[in-house]
C-alpha cells in the first residue's frame, strides 16, 4: 500500500508542476479569464434560446402569435456573435500581465479581430454571421494573443507620442498609444490582403482549415468527449483543479455548438450529436466532475461518525455541483476507494446518452443557464423536450447506485477506525 500510495504522489507532484506551470503561464491565463468573460452573454442568449425552444406543446405557436418569435430567434443570433468580444477580452487580461494599458489593447484586439473577416459586397456590404460568432473561438484567441504582445513589445520599445504634460492623463495615454495601435494592426491589415487572394479567402478560413476543423474532428466525438470526462474527472481525484482540461474542450466543442444553435434557430435539425452541453451532462451536470451526486445521496446513510458529519457540509453544495467540499472534505483526492467510481460513472452517462441522441430518443441539447444547476432542473430546461430531463433522472439514480457499494465500503473501514480509536482511548 505504501509503495501504490508513493507512485501515485510521484504521478500526483508531476501532475501539480505541470498544471502549475500552465496556470501559471500568462497565455494560459489570459486565454481562460477571456474565455469565461464570455459566458454572461452566452447563458444570456441560451435564456433566450430556452424560450424559443421551450419543451412545452403548443409553446411555438404561443410565441408566434404573440409576435416574438422572429425577435427572439436574432437575438439569440446576436448573443453568439462573440468573436470579436473573446479577442477583446483576451487582449484586455493579457495586457495587464504585460502591463500595458488594458482598454487600448482589447479595443485593437476588437478591431484587428474585424480586420480579418471577410466583408460580403454587393447590394448590402456586411459582415457574415459565422464570421464573428463563436465558431471562430480559435481565431479570436489567435489575435488576441497576438495583437496584444505586438502592442506591448512596440509600447516598451518607447514608440510612444510625448505629450505635454498640461493634457490630461486620460487623453495623452489614448494619444500616445497611436503609434502602437498603428504598428500592431499593420500585420493584420497584410495578412488580410494576402489571403484574400488564396483558397483561405481570409484568416478565419485559415484557422479553420488548419486547426479548428482537424481539433472538431479529432475532439468531438464519442471518444474525445471520453478523453476529456476522464481526464477532468482525473484531475479531481489528484486534487487538481481541472479548469486546464476544460479550457481545451471548450476550444474543441465550442464551434460545433455554435452550430447547433445556428441550425435550430432556422428551424433545422443540429447537425452535431455531441456539442459542449453534452460534454458537460457527464463531465459537470450531475454533481460535479465523476457524477458525484450519487456520493452524496449515499453519504446521508453512513453510520460513521465523520461521513455522516460530512454528508451535511456536502450534499447542497453537490446538488448545485460544487465539490471542492467532497473533494478535499470526505477526502476523494486520492481516495482508492473512490478512484472507480470517480473515472467510470461519467463514462457510462456519457455512452448511454450519446446511443440515446443515436436513437433519436431526444434532441441534442442547444440550451444551458448554468453549470450550477441541479440535475433533473439542468435536463429539463436543455432539452427541447422533455426526454432529456428524464434521461438525467435516470443518470441520476445509477449515480447514486455506482457510487453505493464504494461509499458503503469506506463507511464500513471509517467505522471500523473509530472503533479502533474509541478502544485505543478507554
Amino acid at each position: 500500500m505504501g509503495e501504490k500510495a508513493s507512485f501515485v504522489e510521484s504521478i500526483q507532484e508531476k501532475m501539480m508542476i505541470f498544471t502549475s506551470k500552465m496556470q501559471a503561464n500568462i497565455y494560459i491565463q489570459s486565454l481562460s479569464q477571456g474565455m469565461m468573460g464570455t459566458m454572461g452573454v452566452l447563458i444570456a442568449g441560451s435564456i433566450c434560446n430556452l424560450l424559443v425552444n421551450m419543451p412545452i406543446p403548443g409553446w411555438l405557436n404561443v410565441i408566434q402569435a404573440l409576435g416574438i418569435y422572429d425577435l427572439l430567434t436574432v437575438v439569440v443570433k446576436i448573443f453568439q456573435l462573440t468573436g470579436p468580444l473573446s479577442a477583446f477580452l483576451i487582449g484586455f487580461a493579457l495586457a495587464k500581465y504585460k502591463d500595458v494599458n488594458q482598454v487600448q489593447a482589447g479595443i485593437l484586439c476588437f478591431m484587428s479581430y474585424l480586420l480579418c473577416v471577410p466583408v460580403i459586397t454587393g447590394e448590402v456590404e456586411a459582415v457574415a454571421f459565422t464570421a464573428i460568432n463563436s465558431e471562430n473561438i480559435a481565431t479570436a484567441m489567435i489575435v488576441g494573443m497576438v495583437a496584444t504582445s505586438i502592442f506591448a513589445w512596440i509600447t516598451k520599445k518607447g514608440v510612444v507620442l510625448k505629450m505635454p504634460d498640461v493634457i490630461p492623463e486620460f487623453v495623452s495615454s489614448s494619444l500616445g498609444s497611436i503609434p502602437a495601435c498603428v504598428l500592431s494592426v499593420l500585420p493584420f491589415i497584410i495578412l488580410r490582403g494576402v489571403l484574400s487572394n488564396t483558397s483561405f479567402g481570409s484568416f478565419p478560413g485559415l484557422v479553420s482549415a488548419l486547426i479548428s476543423s482537424p481539433l472538431s474532428h479529432l475532439g468531438n466525438n464519442i471518444f474525445g468527449h471520453m478523453v476529456f470526462t476522464l481526464l477532468s474527472s482525473l484531475c479531481w481525484w489528484l486534487g487538481i483543479h481541472n479548469s486546464p482540461v476544460m479550457t481545451a474542450a471548450m476550444i474543441v466543442v465550442m464551434p460545433a455548438t455554435t452550430e447547433n444553435i445556428m441550425a435550430v434557430m432556422s428551424g433545422l435539425e443540429a447537425p452535431h450529436l455531441l456539442s459542449l452541453y453534452s460534454l458537460l451532462i457527464p463531465a459537470q451536470l450531475i454533481g460535479g466532475p465523476g457524477a458525484m451526486l450519487g456520493l452524496y445521496v449515499n453519504a446521508l446513510r453512513c453510520k460513521s461518525e465523520r461521513y455522516k458529519a460530512q454528508a451535511k457540509i456536502q450534499l447542497i453544495p453537490g446538488l448545485f455541483n460544487i465539490i471542492e467540499p467532497a473533494i478535499f472534505g470526505f477526502p476523494v483526492m486520492m481516495n482508492f476507494t473512490f478512484l472507480i467510481p470517480m473515472l467510470l460513472t461519467p463514462q457510462v452517462i456519457l455512452i448511454v446518452l450519446y446511443f440515446c441522441l443515436e436513437a433519436g430518443l431526444f434532441t441534442t441539447p442547444v440550451t444551458i443557464l448554468s453549470a450550477f444547476l441541479p440535475a433533473p432542473i439542468c435536463g429539463f430546461l436543455m432539452g427541447s423536450t422533455f426526454g432529456l430531463g428524464i434521461f438525467m433522472i435516470i443518470a441520476s439514480v445509477f449515480s447514486v447506485i455506482a457510487w453505493y457499494p464504494f461509499v458503503k465500503l469506506a463507511d464500513k473501514r471509517q467505522l471500523q477506525e473509530e472503533a479502533a480509536l474509541q478502544a485505543d482511548n478507554e
